[in-house]
């Protein structure tokens, strides 16, 4: 399975000597491939796809706990699933908004399952909140 890393190090590696190649020449590009080949380019190219998903990621492909908040990195070797532990108490705004987004797909929703015309999720989700709102006050 091609992980998240692997395939932004043959993505970086690839297109550093296709720069290369387009503003140098093939010399160019056969040079940065060779830099690259070396210790020192894997590493360098090692620290850009760290950088690139971010320096304080943490990788959950074999699990973990998290009890404050982390940039973390999901599925980069597959399917994951992340779910608290304990409930959060649901503010009454979002139950409001749960009811007016049920009350809102019921109204615009064809038998066919599709939303009506001119109806897409975006413009049902914006008047959903300004319902919600709407009924708060």
């Amino acid at each position: 399975m091609v992980t998240l890393e692997k395939g932004l190090l043959s993505l970086f590696s690839m297109v550093s000597v296709a720069a290369a190649t387009a503003g140098g020449g093939p010399a160019a590009g056969a040079s940065v491939a060779a830099f690259l080949a070396t210790p020192a380019g894997r590493l360098f190219l090692q620290e850009t796809v760290r950088l690139a998903i971010g320096p304080n990621a943490q990788p959950m492909a074999l699990g973990g706990m998290v009890t404050e908040p982390t940039f973390a990195l999901i599925g980069e070797a597959g399917p994951e699933m992340v779910t608290p532990i304990k409930k959060r108490k649901v503010s009454a705004y979002q139950k409001e908004f749960g009811r007016q987004m049920k009350r809102l797909k019921k109204q615009h929703t064809l038998k066919n399952g599709q939303l009506r015309k001119a109806w897409n999720s975006k413009r049902l989700m914006n008047a959903a909140h300004t319902a919600a709102k709407r009924a708060r006050r």
